[in-house]
């Protein structure tokens, strides 16, 4: 039964990537083009020097990179199990079109929007603590 598991994890593996110059996250099975992401001294998950933004006043917000710190209280951290969770946010999901959102504490993300978990992969960590972030999406 655990092998099964296994065989269903590496099928359903994809990865945060900023296509094209966007600044929205989309999800990738090509691990060539998946995110480095770190964490600063104030907590806040950063990829490429940019800030990934939470916005607590909204049900959910775009898994998105931005020049701008965040203003929010918590801060991003991995569990123990290695997944990524904020003190505000109740998940994240992904649309049809691979968009990948933030659903905000008590929040619903959008039409469609199925969830999944972010997890640091732990095969993959790279120099000066930046880390690509995988995906497991949840049925």
């Amino acid at each position: 039964m655990q092998n099964a598991a296994l065989r269903y994890r590496k099928r359903a593996l994809s990865y945060i990537t900023f296509a094209d110059g966007s600044n929205d996250a989309t999800l990738t099975t090509d691990v060539t083009f998946a995110a480095l992401f770190y964490f600063n001294s104030d907590g806040d998950l950063m990829t490429g020097g940019l800030f990934i933004l939470v916005d607590s006043n909204l049900p959910y917000i775009a898994f998105q990179k931005s020049t701008t710190r965040p203003d929010n209280i918590g801060s991003w951290q991995i569990d123990a199990n290695g997944a990524l969770i904020f003190t505000d946010v109740d998940g994240f999901c992904v649309t049809i079109d691979t968009s990948v959102f933030i659903i905000i504490s008590g929040g619903v993300g959008p039409v469609g929007c199925v969830n999944i978990s972010l997890a640091i992969d732990g095969m993959l960590y790279l120099h000066q603590s930046k880390s690509i972030i995988s995906v497991l999406t949840l049925f």
